[in-house]
Protein backbone atom coordinates (compact mmCIF):
# COMPACT_ATOMS: atom_id res chain seq x y z
CA UNK A 1 0.00 0.00 0.00
CA UNK A 2 2.59 2.57 0.88
CA UNK A 3 4.49 1.69 -2.33
CA UNK A 4 1.79 2.05 -4.29
CA UNK A 5 1.00 5.40 -2.65
CA UNK A 6 4.42 6.65 -3.36
CA UNK A 7 4.75 5.87 -7.05
CA UNK A 8 0.98 7.00 -7.39
CA UNK A 9 1.63 10.49 -5.32
CA UNK A 10 -1.80 9.96 -4.20
CA UNK A 11 -4.24 8.14 -1.70
CA UNK A 12 -7.01 8.15 -3.54
CA UNK A 13 -7.76 4.21 -4.42
CA UNK A 14 -9.77 4.54 -7.90
CA UNK A 15 -6.30 6.03 -8.85
CA UNK A 16 -3.95 3.75 -6.62
CA UNK A 17 -5.25 0.64 -8.67
CA UNK A 18 -4.34 1.76 -11.81
CA UNK A 19 -0.65 1.29 -10.20
CA UNK A 20 -1.18 -2.05 -8.15
CA UNK A 21 -0.01 -4.05 -11.46
CA UNK A 22 3.38 -3.11 -11.67
CA UNK A 23 3.59 -3.09 -7.58
CA UNK A 24 2.44 -6.97 -7.07
CA UNK A 25 4.30 -7.23 -10.32
CA UNK A 26 3.31 -11.20 -11.02
CA UNK A 27 1.87 -12.84 -14.11
CA UNK A 28 -1.58 -12.69 -12.47
CA UNK A 29 -2.09 -9.16 -11.29
CA UNK A 30 -1.27 -8.01 -14.64
CA UNK A 31 -4.37 -9.71 -15.93
CA UNK A 32 -6.56 -8.74 -13.35
CA UNK A 33 -8.98 -6.35 -14.58
CA UNK A 34 -8.87 -2.63 -12.97
CA UNK A 35 -12.24 -3.47 -10.65
CA UNK A 36 -10.63 -6.44 -9.14
CA UNK A 37 -7.59 -4.41 -8.01
CA UNK A 38 -9.85 -1.74 -6.65
CA UNK A 39 -12.17 -4.01 -4.68
CA UNK A 40 -8.68 -5.64 -3.68
CA UNK A 41 -7.78 -2.28 -1.90
CA UNK A 42 -11.44 -1.24 -0.63
CA UNK A 43 -11.17 -4.72 1.32
CA UNK A 44 -7.72 -3.78 2.51
CA UNK A 45 -9.11 -0.74 4.67
CA UNK A 46 -12.36 -2.74 5.72
CA UNK A 47 -11.12 -3.76 9.25
CA UNK A 48 -10.18 0.33 9.49
CA UNK A 49 -13.29 1.74 9.04
CA UNK A 50 -14.93 -0.50 12.44
CA UNK A 51 -13.80 2.28 14.81
CA UNK A 52 -14.28 0.03 17.76
CA UNK A 53 -12.69 -3.08 16.20
CA UNK A 54 -9.62 -4.60 17.98
CA UNK A 55 -8.57 -5.39 14.52
CA UNK A 56 -8.61 -2.38 13.58
CA UNK A 57 -7.09 -0.48 15.72
CA UNK A 58 -4.24 -3.16 15.92
CA UNK A 59 -3.65 -2.26 11.99
CA UNK A 60 -4.02 1.62 12.50
CA UNK A 61 -0.93 0.78 14.89
CA UNK A 62 0.83 -1.23 12.67
CA UNK A 63 0.45 0.61 9.89
CA UNK A 64 1.79 3.94 11.28
CA UNK A 65 4.96 1.80 12.54
CA UNK A 66 5.35 0.48 9.07
CA UNK A 67 5.43 3.50 7.49
CA UNK A 68 7.71 5.31 9.50
CA UNK A 69 10.01 2.38 9.29
CA UNK A 70 9.94 1.86 5.60
CA UNK A 71 10.55 5.97 5.09
CA UNK A 72 12.80 5.92 8.16
CA UNK A 73 15.39 3.75 6.32
CA UNK A 74 15.19 5.74 3.03
CA UNK A 75 18.84 7.22 3.55
CA UNK A 76 17.50 10.50 1.71
CA UNK A 77 15.63 11.55 5.33
CA UNK A 78 18.38 11.00 7.48
CA UNK A 79 18.26 13.62 10.34
CA UNK A 80 15.53 14.94 8.71
CA UNK A 81 12.51 12.29 9.89
CA UNK A 82 9.35 13.76 11.59
CA UNK A 83 10.35 17.35 10.25
CA UNK A 84 7.12 17.98 7.93
CA UNK A 85 4.17 16.50 9.44
CA UNK A 86 0.90 18.07 7.99
CA UNK A 87 -2.49 17.46 9.43
CA UNK A 88 -5.46 17.59 7.08
CA UNK A 89 -9.34 16.36 7.11
CA UNK A 90 -10.72 13.74 4.32
CA UNK A 91 -13.82 12.75 3.39
CA UNK A 92 -14.18 9.36 1.98
CA UNK A 93 -17.20 7.69 0.22
CA UNK A 94 -16.89 4.05 2.26
CA UNK A 95 -19.69 1.14 1.27
CA UNK A 96 -21.87 4.40 0.01
CA UNK A 97 -21.81 6.49 3.03
CA UNK A 98 -19.45 9.21 3.68
CA UNK A 99 -16.91 9.33 6.14
CA UNK A 100 -15.04 12.39 7.47
CA UNK A 101 -11.41 11.51 8.34
CA UNK A 102 -9.14 13.81 10.17
CA UNK A 103 -5.24 12.44 9.07
CA UNK A 104 -1.84 12.95 10.08
CA UNK A 105 0.62 12.17 7.58
CA UNK A 106 4.51 12.50 7.11
CA UNK A 107 5.77 14.32 3.87
CA UNK A 108 8.00 12.01 1.86
CA UNK A 109 9.14 13.33 -1.46
CA UNK A 110 6.63 15.45 -1.95
CA UNK A 111 4.00 12.54 -1.10
CA UNK A 112 1.72 12.72 1.81
CA UNK A 113 1.85 9.38 3.35
CA UNK A 114 -0.91 9.05 6.30
CA UNK A 115 0.41 7.72 9.66
CA UNK A 116 -3.02 8.05 11.90
CA UNK A 117 -6.51 9.03 11.47
CA UNK A 118 -9.84 9.47 13.39
CA UNK A 119 -12.92 8.82 11.91
CA UNK A 120 -14.89 12.66 13.41
CA UNK A 121 -18.15 10.67 13.00
CA UNK A 122 -19.63 13.57 11.89
CA UNK A 123 -19.64 15.38 8.39
CA UNK A 124 -17.60 18.55 8.31
CA UNK A 125 -14.20 19.79 10.14
CA UNK A 126 -12.99 18.96 13.29
CA UNK A 127 -12.35 21.41 15.76
CA UNK A 128 -9.38 22.85 17.62
CA UNK A 129 -10.43 20.79 21.10
CA UNK A 130 -10.78 17.45 18.49
CA UNK A 131 -7.52 17.93 17.27
CA UNK A 132 -5.99 18.38 20.45
CA UNK A 133 -7.64 15.50 21.89
CA UNK A 134 -6.50 13.26 19.24
CA UNK A 135 -2.78 14.60 19.72
CA UNK A 136 -3.29 13.32 23.36
CA UNK A 137 -4.78 9.67 22.36
CA UNK A 138 -1.86 9.34 20.07
CA UNK A 139 0.69 10.41 22.59
CA UNK A 140 -0.18 7.99 25.09
CA UNK A 141 0.36 5.15 22.01
CA UNK A 142 3.86 5.71 21.69
CA UNK A 143 4.38 5.66 26.06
Amino acid sequence: MIRCILVAQTTNLARLKDYLPAIIDTPKAQRTKPQSHYKRLTRFFEPLARLGSPHGLRLRQLLAELTLRIIGSDRRLRGRLGRELLLDGTEWKIKGSKVQYLTLAILFDGVALPIAFLDLEKIGHSSQQERIDWFGQLSALQS
